[in-house]
């Protein structure tokens, strides 16, 4: 299965990615499963990204121009999304690009996960970052958001 994600930014050798989710698993996020019974890879938390990386896409896809960037923000300095996911502190946690110099490659390259206090040393200004929506899972799947709420909403935050 290819995720836009993979189109979307260059993370790394697997070695850097695996290192980075490995850390925000152990020291930014509460105490969570994140892979399979004896695996340290993350492997839960990898295909959360790329599911939810994937579900913003849509919607930003769907959205009008003026708001896109609340989904997926895209500049010429960065690039960031809203993982939907809350570190210890209940901060929002940011999936963070820079400009990908490498021609013919994804035009984005990882950088790290951010929160709201570490924004501020990102090349991106802290009040678009604060406009990024989450994944909206709220609605019925089986109408592409266009009929109803979804009435399952209380096994989300």
């Amino acid at each position: 299965m290819s995720f836009k994600l993979n189109d979307w930014a260059y993370r790394g050798s697997n070695d850097f990615y695996d290192r980075k989710l490995r850390q925000l698993a152990a020291n930014e996020l509460p105490p969570e499963k994140w892979d399979y019974t004896g695996d340290a890879s993350c492997k839960i938390l990898r295909n959360y990204l790329f599911y939810t990386f994937d579900k913003l896409w849509v919607e930003r896809e769907n959205a009008s121009e003026e708001i896109k960037n609340e989904f997926i923000y895209e500049s010429d300095s960065g690039a960031c999304f809203n993982t939907g996911l809350l570190d210890k502190n209940m901060q929002p946690v940011y999936f963070y690009c820079e400009p990908n110099g490498a021609q013919f490659l994804q035009k984005w390259i990882f950088r790290d996960f951010c929160n709201s206090f570490t924004v501020k040393y990102l090349k991106i200004a802290a009040q678009e970052i604060n406009k990024l929506r989450r994944a909206n899972y709220f609605y019925d799947p089986s109408s592409n958001g266009t009929k109803g709420k979804f009435n399952y909403w209380y096994h989300f935050i």
